[in-house]
């Protein structure tokens, strides 16, 4: 069965949000990118900075 358009716009948004308050929660403290990159399990640097870090700022 392939899920609904809603569905998988749900799952991603619930993804995106649990990414951020994990950076908020890891920043609390000045930290590495990379260290950030790697605890999210993310690879491409240009694209975890503009989803996740420029929306933060």
């Amino acid at each position: 069965m392939v899920p609904s358009w809603r569905q998988k716009g749900t799952e991603l948004l619930t993804k995106k949000a649990w990414c951020l308050i994990c950076i908020l929660a890891m920043a609390s403290e000045p930290v590495k990118m990379s260290e950030l990159m790697s605890a999210l399990d993310y690879k491409n640097t240009k694209t975890f900075r503009d989803n996740y870090l420029s929306p933060l700022r």
